[in-house]
């Protein structure tokens, strides 16, 4: 069961470290490559945060949202309105990396 603790914070995807079926997501102070453009995750402690990424025109894009943790270890990633805008589950979490399942995301 993944330490639900564990998830606030700025998250950058590193997808040259994405490996099989893991999205890999690293802290945001950390150095990375140059990219075009990479998703970007900040979750709160209270459930709020948002997420950004490159847009239709390669220019970042961010939403606000809320987000939770089942007890089956799913982020849920819901819009304004509530709705759910995605969900993965959630391999591993700690204070160096978020490790989705890329199977499990939709």
């Amino acid at each position: 069961m993944i330490d639900r603790a564990a998830l606030p914070g700025s998250w950058l995807h590193a997808h040259e470290r994405d490996a099989g079926h893991e999205i890999v997501f690293v802290p945001a102070e950390e150095e990375l490559p140059p990219s075009r453009g990479r998703r970007q995750l900040v979750l709160a402690e209270d459930g709020s945060g948002r997420e950004s990424g490159p847009g239709a025109t390669d220019r970042p894009e961010a939403h606000e949202i809320r987000w939770e943790l089942t007890e089956d270890d799913q982020l849920i990633l819901r819009d304004r309105e509530g709705r759910e805008a995605w969900r993965a589950r959630v391999l591993a979490a700690n204070a160096d990396r978020l490790v989705l399942d890329k199977r499990s995301l939709r």
